[in-house]
């Protein structure tokens, strides 16, 4: 079963490492373009909404395709719900985003 897996797991974690690499490129862009006053300035007062949450996101990405990759598929049973698949995915996706966004909250 867990060859059967493979290739859906591979595939997403290839995903998920390709856009880091596309953020990690994204930034240091941006942060070659900071000698200009105004988007230094504008990184600098809205930084945690600028670089925090994309990469808040990108962190959750890979923690769950990591998961998903090591694991398979996720199931999640909470106060008598439960949620299979896809869309135990998406809420330990959204899990691991809240817990990023709301660190960045409380430490920036």
């Amino acid at each position: 079963m867990r060859e059967a897996f493979w290739p859906i797991g591979g595939s997403a974690l290839i995903v998920t490492i390709i856009a880091c690499m596309t953020a990690i490129i994204s930034i240091v862009v941006l942060v070659r373009r900071l000698p200009d006053a105004q988007l230094l300035g504008l990184v600098l007062a809205h930084g945690p909404a600028i670089i925090g949450i994309p990469a808040a996101a990108l962190l959750s990405l890979a923690v769950v395709a990591a998961a998903r990759c090591i694991g398979g598929a996720a199931t999640i049973q909470v106060m008598g719900l439960r949620a299979e698949g896809a869309t135990a995915t998406l809420l330990l996706w959204i899990a691991a985003f809240l817990a990023c966004v709301l660190a960045i909250r409380a430490l920036w």
